[in-house]
């Protein structure tokens, strides 16, 4: 009869210390597929916040370029400007010592050049009705 139990309660301790084992490996599994998945997902965000990063400074290397040259651009236009200012002879002298002379002239032409050119229209705009 003492066999026998002893024999009940060693299968018994057995069943318990393999279904503790199962259990642990079970649990154990589950922890390292969680940490796999939480890994995965950190590093699929840390890709994500780089490449987002990395647009972004992107964006902001093609901005400042285009703002450079546009100011390159701008400083080379005034320069050209000054330049031409600088090397055209200065106007006033010349129309100073014949200032009413050619003025009258070029109003009179001017008037002429007027006057002609609305007749002009006026016949061609008759020769289509």
């Amino acid at each position: 009869m003492i066999i026998i139990i002893t024999i009940i309660i060693t299968t018994i301790i057995i069943i318990i210390i393999i279904i503790t084992i199962i259990t642990i490996i079970i649990i154990s599994i589950f922890i390292i597929i969680i940490i796999i998945i939480i890994i995965i997902i950190i590093i699929i965000t840390i890709t994500i916040i780089t490449i987002i990063s990395i647009f972004i400074i992107i964006i902001i290397i093609i901005i400042i370029i285009i703002i450079t040259i546009t100011i390159i651009i701008i400083i080379i236009i005034i320069i050209f400007i000054f330049i031409i200012i600088i090397i055209t002879p200065p106007p006033p002298p010349p129309s100073s010592s014949s200032s009413s002379p050619s003025s009258s002239s070029s109003s009179s032409s001017s008037s002429s050049n007027i006057l002609p050119g609305k007749s002009m229209i006026i016949s061609r705009v008759s020769e289509r009705d």
